[in-house]
C-alpha cells in the first residue's frame, strides 16, 4: 500500500476515486469529475493504492494568499472499512502538509457522522462552529479546524 499524489493523467485512479466517493457520499455529496479535474490541478489529491487499485482518497485546496487548506473531501473504498486507513491516510497528510507553510487544516463534516468526527479529533481537529443549512435548507455542517 503507497500514497500517491494523483496527477491529471491519472485517468484511471481518478475514475476510481469518483466511485468511492459516489458510493459513500452519494450523489449530492461526492466529487465529480467536475470537481476533481481542477483539484488535482490546481489543489492536491492523495490516494491510498494496493494493488494498483485506489482504497481510499483525500482532497485538499490550498485557501488564496493564506496557510491555510480545506480537507474538501476523505473517503474510504466500503469495503475497506474498519481497517484504519482513514486515519492512515490523514496522518500522512499532515505529515507531508506540515513540511508547506501551513497554518492550519480545516473542514467541514456532517453532524450525525461520529465516525468522521472521532477520527478528525483524534488528529487533533477542533470544533469551531456550527454551520446552519450550509449545503441547502437543513443540512448542517461540523466546522473543525487543526492549528499547527
Amino acid at each position: 500500500m503507497e500514497i500517491k499524489l494523483i496527477k491529471k493523467d491519472n485517468k484511471e485512479y481518478m475514475k476510481q476515486i469518483i466511485d468511492i466517493e459516489t458510493k459513500v457520499f452519494g450523489k449530492n455529496g461526492a466529487i465529480d469529475s467536475w470537481n476533481l479535474k481542477p483539484m488535482v490541478k490546481y489543489g492536491k489529491v492523495y490516494a491510498l493504492v494496493e494493488n494498483e487499485e485506489v482504497i481510499a482518497c483525500i482532497e485538499l485546496i490550498r485557501a488564496w494568499d493564506t496557510e491555510t487548506v480545506y480537507l474538501y473531501g476523505l473517503a474510504v473504498k466500503e469495503t475497506e472499512f474498519g481497517r484504519g486507513l482513514g486515519s492512515k491516510l490523514i496522518s500522512e497528510v499532515l505529515e507531508l502538509i506540515s513540511k508547506e507553510k501551513i497554518l492550519r487544516i480545516q473542514l467541514t463534516v456532517a453532524s450525525n457522522n461520529i465516525a468522521a468526527i472521532n477520527l478528525y479529533k483524534k488528529f487533533g481537529f477542533k470544533k469551531i462552529d456550527f454551520l446552519e443549512n450550509e449545503y441547502g435548507e437543513g443540512i448542517h455542517r461540523e466546522f473543525y479546524e487543526k492549528i499547527f
